[in-house]
């Protein structure tokens, strides 16, 4: 009983001081936890529950119902109180909301991020569990006191993700915390390649590559470097599976590693390949220029040549004559000058015989109606990546008759 007067409270258990009561109830428990003080009572309207940070103050709180509340208790982050009447009511809980957790911490793996949560620093409850929610996506992975992590899968490699955490536990659930660094995740590093084989050629090397037998993620891409020269490099980028080291010194002996990579980094180097040694190509032979030449003949207005020529290349053909013309001095003296008679090209792709046909120009042809010529041939064949070789005859094309059909 008593009249505004029905606390009392003691620093050690022997001085005592009188504490107004929130309401002149019959309140026959009180309890402490999470830093609070909650009494119960068996009397009273909808009052039946105080409340008090420091046991001097306290404030009504309304009950979930008036029953004759005899005991209250506080464990695992909630009030527990009894009553001794009431029907399927007798027990009610109240807990305390968790403070907004710390910000979390998030480490990226493989399509996947494990976050690490804390209690928070403000008031409020303990927290049980934690929900963690990644952004962007939504997805969420639960964290079960006293564990402090959890990882959330199915994320998208190359992706930014950042996280935030709500605390939970009977009292309800916290705002969310702020959110974490961004981490992306990425795929396994690639494992070892195997070791890689080499074919030598002038000055380079082609190099083939292959992924590793050990565990790791698929390589996108592959180093090739050459042993004991780090300048000398290529790069596979896959599907392809080789490359071409250039600018090797012909008659030095190379072996080349490989290491594989993807966006989550690079791979050890491999073991180093079989050594090959660049070598320049053998320098063909020079073909051999000889041919046989038949006598040309002539005809009223070309000269053809047999030939018999050693293999593939050109045929030129050129035929000169000189004449005399009179100096503008004198009609007596005379000037020698060259003119051409005909000219003839062909191009032949094997050994044998060909004919070559030398058509006379039309001034040929006109000076050879009123007197012979005196033609110097020369015919030149150059082989295929051979050296051009000539030969030089002389023949007198006779002065051609005036046709009977010319006035």
């Amino acid at each position: 009983d008593g009249s505004g007067n029905r606390v009392m409270t003691s620093p050690d258990g022997i001085a005592w001081t009188i504490r107004a009561s929130a309401a002149d109830n019959a309140w026959l428990s009180v309890t402490y936890g999470n830093g609070l003080f909650v009494a119960t009572a068996d009397s009273g309207e909808g009052n039946r529950v105080m409340t008090s940070p420091n046991g001097i103050a306290w404030t009504i709180r309304a009950s979930a119902a008036d029953n004759s509340w005899r005991s209250v208790t506080y464990g695992n982050g909630l009030f527990v109180a009894v009553s001794l009447n009431g029907t399927n009511n007798r027990v009610m809980t109240s807990g305390t909301i968790p403070p907004t957790p710390a910000t979390p911490t998030a480490v990226a793996g493989n399509t996947e991020a494990t976050i690490t949560v804390a209690q928070g620093s403000g008031a409020g409850g303990t927290a049980t569990s934690y929900t963690v929610t990644a952004a962007p996506g939504g997805a969420t992975c639960t964290v079960t006191v006293p564990s402090s992590s959890c990882t959330i899968t199915g994320l998208t490699n190359g992706t930014s993700y950042t996280f935030t955490a709500t605390a939970t536990n009977a009292g309800g659930t916290s705002a969310a915390s702020g959110a974490s660094v961004a981490v992306t995740p990425v795929p396994l590093i690639p494992p070892t390649p195997a070791t890689p084989t080499a074919v030598a050629g002038n000055t380079q090397a082609t190099i083939t590559v292959a992924q590793g037998s050990g565990s790791g993620g698929t390589a996108t891409s592959y180093t090739v470097t050459a042993v004991g020269d780090s300048t000398k490099t290529c790069t596979v980028t896959v599907p392809s599976d080789a490359c071409t080291i250039t600018g090797l010194t012909n008659g030095t002996s190379y072996t080349f590693t490989a290491t594989a990579t993807n966006t989550g980094g690079a791979s050890a180097a491999s073991e180093a390949s079989v050594a090959v040694t660049p070598t320049a190509p053998p320098v063909p032979p020079v073909p051999v220029n000889t041919f046989t030449e038949k006598s040309p003949k002539s005809w009223p207005h070309k000269i053809t040549t047999k030939l018999k020529l050693p293999g593939a290349g050109k045929v030129t053909q050129v035929g000169t004559t000189l004449l005399s013309t009179p100096r503008a001095s004198s009609q007596l003296a005379k000037t020698a000058r060259t003119m051409t008679v005909c000219t003839a090209r062909k191009t032949v792709t094997k050994a044998g015989w060909v004919t070559i046909t030398c058509s006379l120009t039309a001034t040929a042809r006109a000076a050879r109606k009123k007197h012979s010529l005196k033609v110097l041939l020369v015919t030149t064949f150059t082989p295929t990546g051979g050296t051009a070789k000539s030969v030089s005859k002389t023949l007198v094309l006779k002065k051609t008759r005036p046709s009977p059909f010319t006035g």
